[in-house]
C-alpha cells in the first residue's frame, strides 16, 4: 500500500511539473547542473566552471546559452554546496531567461562501497519577452506586413517563477 500511494504521489506532481532545461554536450562538465545530487562530487577544491553553447549558429534566431557555475565539496560533513547561474538568449533579444540557483547535497555512507546522495536545488527563473521585435498576424493583411504597431497587449513582459530541484544518486 505505502509503494502505492508513493508511486501515485510522483504521478500525480509530475502532471503539474514543467521544465525545460537547456542541453549542453559536454554536460559531464557541470554535473550540479545536471543533478543537484552531484554538487561538490569532484575535486576538494573549489570548482568553476564557464560554459557556453550556440544552438542553431547558422539561423538568424539562434540560441545562445552562457553558463557559470561553482561548487565546493564539504567532506567534513559529508555534503557539498554550489552554485550557477544561466542565461538563455533567444533570436537576438526577443527571448531570454535568466535561471539563478543554490544547491546543497548530502552523502550517506550505507557501507564500505555503497552510498546515496541526495541533493536540494532552489532559486528563481526571469524571463524577458519583447514583442517589439515579433512581428504578429494582426500586423500582416492581404499584401504582406504592413509596418503598423501591434494590438497585441503586454508588448514587454517580464515574469519571475520559483525553480526547485530534487536529485539523487546511488
Amino acid at each position: 500500500m505505502k509503494s502505492c500511494l508513493t508511486i501515485l504521489s510522483i504521478l500525480f506532481l509530475s502532471i503539474f511539473s514543467v521544465a525545460q532545461d537547456t542541453q549542453f554536450s559536454q554536460y559531464f562538465n557541470i554535473p550540479n547542473y545536471m543533478n543537484p545530487a552531484l554538487t561538490g562530487s569532484g575535486s576538494p577544491h573549489v570548482r568553476g566552471v564557464v560554459h557556453s553553447r550556440i544552438q542553431w549558429p547558422g539561423l538568424e534566431t539562434r540560441k545562445l546559452s552562457n553558463l557559470v557555475s561553482f561548487e565546493k565539496s564539504l567532506n567534513k560533513i559529508n555534503s557539498g554546496v554550489g552554485f550557477y547561474f544561466l542565461a538563455d538568449n533567444y533570436a537576438k533579444g526577443t527571448l531570454r531567461k535568466y535561471t539563478l540557483n543554490v544547491q546543497y547535497a548530502y552523502t550517506i555512507d550505507l557501507n564500505d562501497k555503497i552510498s546515496v546522495k541526495s541533493g536540494v536545488s532552489g532559486g528563481f527563473l526571469m524571463y524577458q519577452k519583447n514583442n517589439e521585435q515579433m512581428i504578429f498576424p494582426d500586423q500582416y493583411n492581404s499584401f504582406g506586413l504592413t509596418g503598423v504597431n501591434t494590438n497585441e497587449p503586454n508588448a514587454s513582459q517580464n515574469s519571475i517563477a520559483p525553480d526547485l530541484g530534487l536529485g539523487m544518486m546511488l
